[in-house]
C-alpha cells in the first residue's frame, strides 16, 4: 500500500509543472509582449539621457575654451606689464603663425604670447571650433592652429590707456580653426583709426564670430576677465568702435548689418 503523502505530492507536482514553460537550460523565458515593453522603455530612457549628455559635453567644451582664454588673458597681462603697457604686435593676418621661419620674419601675437603662456599652444584653440578643409587655404596644422582673434582696434595701442576695460572685447572667437592668427575687427586702411569686420555674416553659416557654443562665444576683455556672451548681443562699441565722419557704420549697428562697414576707435 502507497503512503498516504503520495497523492498530495503528486498534486503538487502537479501544480507547478502547469505554469509558464521553461526554457532548455531551466530558466523562465520572456513572452514577445514582455521583450517589446523592456525595448520600448529602454528606447524611451536612451531618447531622454541623449541630450542632457549632449548639453553636458557641449558644457565642458564651452567651459575649457573660457578656462583657455582665461589663460590666454593672464599671458596677455604678463605681457603687457612687461612690455610697459603694449600688447603683443602684429600687423595684419599671419599664416602659420608658429612656424619658426614664419615667428622670425612675420611675428603675431600668438606667437609673441607663447612664453607667457609656457608655450603650451593647445590654449590657442576651442574644443567646440570646427576643423574643415577650405579650397583657398588656411587650413589648420599641428604646429599652427587657433580660432581666436585679437582686437585690431585696441591691440595696435597701449592698452593701459584703454577705457571701459572691462567692457571692451580683447579677443573673440572663430567658429571654424584656421592655420592664420586672425585680427578682428582688423585695419581697413593705413588710418590707425579705421576698423571694419568686427563680425562676420558668412552665408549658409550665419554668424562666424562668438557663436561657437549655442549661438553665443567666449570672450576675452582689456582688463583680464573671460565670459560666454550671444553673439546677437553684441555692438560695435563693444569693440571700442563708433560710427563718424569719413566711415560707413554706425553706433546702432548690430549683427545683422554688413560686416564691410568701416568704423572709428573710440576710447
Amino acid at each position: 500500500m502507497l503512503p498516504s503523502y503520495l497523492p498530495l505530492f503528486s498534486r503538487r507536482s502537479h501544480g507547478r509543472s502547469a505554469g509558464r514553460e521553461r526554457g532548455p537550460a531551466g530558466g523562465s523565458g520572456f513572452t514577445l509582449v514582455e521583450l517589446l515593453v523592456v525595448i520600448g522603455i529602454i528606447a524611451l530612457l536612451v531618447s531622454i539621457l541623449l541630450p542632457t549628455l549632449s548639453r553636458a559635453r557641449e558644457s565642458g567644451k564651452r567651459t575649457q575654451c573660457l578656462s583657455h582664454l582665461r589663460q590666454v588673458g593672464m599671458g596677455l597681462v604678463m605681457y603687457v606689464s612687461e612690455w610697459k603697457g603694449k600688447s603683443p604686435p602684429q600687423a595684419n593676418s599671419v599664416a602659420d603663425f608658429l612656424d619658426p621661419a614664419v615667428m622670425a620674419k612675420n611675428p603675431s601675437w600668438l606667437s609673441a604670447l607663447m612664453p607667457y603662456v609656457k608655450n603650451d599652444r593647445r590654449l590657442y584653440w576651442c574644443p567646440d571650433a570646427a576643423e574643415l578643409t577650405w579650397s583657398g587655404g588656411g587650413n589648420p596644422t599641428d604646429l599652427s592652429k587657433t580660432n581666436y582673434m585679437a582686437n585690431a582696434a585696441v591691440f595696435n595701442r597701449k592698452v593701459t590707456g584703454i577705457k571701459r576695460s572691462s567692457e571692451i572685447i580683447y579677443v573673440q572667437e572663430d567658429r571654424f580653426l584656421w592655420n592664420t592668427s586672425w585680427l578682428r575687427p582688423s585695419l581697413t586702411s593705413k588710418n590707425p583709426d579705421k576698423f571694419s569686420q568686427w563680425h562676420f555674416l558668412n552665408g549658409s553659416f550665419g554668424e562666424e564670430y562668438c557663436s561657437v557654443h549655442n549661438q553665443g562665444g567666449n570672450l576675452l576683455y582689456v582688463d583680464g576677465h573671460a565670459a560666454w556672451r550671444l553673439h546677437k548681443e553684441l555692438t560695435p562699441k563693444d569693440f571700442a568702435l563708433t560710427g563718424g565722419a569719413g566711415v560707413t557704420g554706425k553706433d546702432s549697428d548690430d549683427f545683422t548689418s554688413a560686416h564691410t562697414l568701416t568704423y572709428l576707435f573710440r576710447n
